[in-house]
């Protein structure tokens, strides 16, 4: 595995988290569009901001995640590595 590779793992997951975000964005101008009162832009509002939260939880958690599969694939190719270079040695 190289740092391209790596690179490119890591723009797959951001492209899927950001699209997630998109729907986000949505939401938004759905709110500021259907003039809401201002009782129902309070909950709306504290709704977005749950699903904000949420989302920004998921993709810290799907960054991280591929991060650790990254790092367990690169210590098994080191750890074989060691062990081909230790048996012809």
């Amino acid at each position: 595995m190289n740092a391209d590779e790596i690179f490119q793992r890591f723009m797959l997951v951001q492209q899927e988290q950001l699209s997630a975000f998109d729907g986000l964005a949505d939401a938004v101008d759905h709110v500021a569009h259907s003039r809401p009162s201002p009782r129902q832009r309070v909950i709306l509002s504290n709704n977005l901001v749950v699903g904000l939260t949420a989302r920004i939880e998921e993709a810290l958690r799907e960054c991280f995640k591929e991060y650790l599969l990254v790092a367990q694939e690169c210590d098994l190719l080191f750890t074989e590595m060691t062990t081909l270079h230790d048996s012809s040695g």
